[in-house]
């Protein structure tokens, strides 16, 4: 399956497989600093999600998931997919 794109021209048609546009967007929240490992899921057809899995070797985080979040939704609006998402992150990290 593909993602539909938003372009300029209505005449052409542009998409990014889902597994392309989960790896786009998994690069971008592991590239926020402070985060170690990131993975992402695409979910739902009605209510689409993006959940983002992050974790980080720091005891306190602070807003790391914050942060993560908006790099997932700046790099997802620069994608420009036609249908929305809500980005949703999970943050893991050491309780000890």
């Amino acid at each position: 399956r593909l993602e539909p794109l938003r372009g300029l021209d209505p005449h052409v048609v542009a998409g990014v497989s889902r597994r392309g546009l989960r790896h786009a967007l998994a690069a971008t929240a592991a590239r926020v600093p402070g985060i170690d490992s990131a993975s992402v899921r695409l979910r739902g057809r009605i209510r689409r999600r993006v959940v983002v899995r992050v974790s980080t070797g720091y005891r306190d985080p602070g807003n790391l998931a914050e942060l993560a979040r908006d790099a997932v939704a700046g790099r997802l609006a620069e994608i420009a997919p036609v249908h929305s998402y809500r980005v949703i992150v999970r943050l893991t990290w050491p309780r000890y």
